[in-house]
């Protein structure tokens, strides 16, 4: 049995954007490293947590095909294998409608088996945005997941081969932007937020800037780039304001607000980096390749 139940969809950490299908998810897509970047606590929880709480702010964990570990622990919580880790083969069921015995009920969830048995306390995952989950863990606690080093994943809208092209700046950003997962209070917390996220909008200008040389010759396009990214700049803002508004007054907006902004700022640089890498003659795209 978890250690609370109850249906806890509503309860999800404030953190969303871009929806993910349930049809595009199943156990591998939660392949990688995912590192903690917030918690939750639910008012159903034992109370032993708090929101952001220091046990597991920037604690890692890593999902394999054969397995999944907590590869970082922090200071206040130290990995236990026995219990925290899981050596059988996972997958993923649904986990909308279990019975009240089995636990975390959550619309668009999925429970984390381990082998056949519940992994941990019976985890639930919820993925919220490309390359963020939910984890709903023990005590109440509601772990913001974000994938490490997700520039690099080749998800980016152009073909493998092409990716070799321009070095992507989402690479640049993972490895740059510092070490915050030590970070032991709000404020600091905040404060790596905006770092990831300057760090992302720098990325982001100079992949723009690349564009812009390409079509020096062709100032109808230019003008469409222009016209294409103020747009692009209202939608982010705005998407971001909205989406964020659950905690407008509480001291984790900045942080959440950053978030949003950073994940959707990356975005768009795999985006534009993938105009930059059309093969010659592509019609069906704006930017012309490179020589």
């Amino acid at each position: 049995m978890r250690a609370f139940g109850g249906v806890l969809g509503a309860c999800a950490l404030a953190v969303l954007a871009y929806p993910v299908h349930a049809a595009d998810f199943d156990y591998s897509s939660l392949i990688g490293k995912w590192q903690v970047q917030g918690v939750k606590v639910s008012g159903n929880g034992a109370q032993a947590l708090v929101n952001n709480d220091p046990q597991y702010m920037g604690a890692v964990v890593e999902f394999d095909a054969g397995k999944i570990t907590w590869i970082k622990g922090t200071k206040a919580k130290p990995i236990d294998p026995t219990s925290d880790n899981c050596n059988a083969a996972p997958k993923l069921t649904p986990a909308d409608h279990n019975d009240a015995d089995a636990g975390y009920k959550v619309k668009g969830g999925y429970n984390i088996l381990c082998g056949s048995q519940g992994w941990g306390p019976g985890a639930v995952v919820l993925p919220v945005q490309p390359d963020t989950v939910s984890l709903y863990w023990y005590d109440g606690g509601i772990l913001s997941l974000k994938r490490e080093n997700v520039a690099g994943n080749g998800s980016g809208s152009g073909s493998a081969g092409g990716a070799a092209k321009v070095a992507t700046a989402g690479q640049a950003s993972a490895s740059g932007a510092g070490d915050c997962g030590n970070a032991a209070t709000q404020a600091d917390m905040n404060e790596c937020a905006d770092k990831s996220f300057k760090k992302s909008d720098a990325d982001l200008n100079g992949v723009y800037k690349q564009i812009e040389q390409r079509l020096k010759d062709n100032a109808d396009t230019k003008k469409l780039l222009v016209t294409a990214q103020r747009a692009w700049v209202a939608f982010r803002d705005a998407e971001c304001t909205f989406q964020t508004s659950g905690s407008s007054q509480s001291s984790i907006y900045p942080m959440v607000y950053s978030m949003c902004l950073d994940t959707v700022t990356q975005s768009r640089v795999r985006t534009l980096e993938a105009y930059l890498n059309c093969a010659e003659g592509d019609t069906s795209c704006p930017v012309p390749a490179g020589n």
